[in-house]
């Protein structure tokens, strides 16, 4: 199977962490990074087939919302899918997302 890579970006270092773990499980190469600015360098400079990012960050800071719509606005054909702590993750789901990338 070809390699997937995803970009995971999430204020909380512990969060974002135990995740990309957890995803790299399914054979993806997690890149990781804490912000807005963070995600667009990357984003910049790879290809992903999948962004995962928080909705909700503080107020007045650049969250996955602007992510999202900057990934719409380059006409980018990548999935973005929001994340948040509390929330279960459905790991077939994101595997399904994945897989029908490639």
């Amino acid at each position: 199977m070809p390699l997937r890579r995803a970009l995971l970006v999430h204020e909380d270092h512990e969060f974002r962490g135990t995740l990309a773990a957890e995803i790299e499980q399914l054979d993806v190469i997690v890149d990781q990074v804490f912000d807005f600015h963070g995600a667009i360098s990357k984003l910049i400079r790879n290809e992903y087939d999948l962004v995962l990012c928080d909705a909700k960050k503080s107020p007045g800071s650049m969250h996955g919302g602007h992510i999202a719509r900057w990934i719409a606005e380059m006409k980018l054909a990548i999935p973005v899918k929001f994340v948040e702590r509390a929330a279960r993750i459905d790991f077939a789901e994101l595997d399904q997302r994945l897989a029908r990338r490639l």
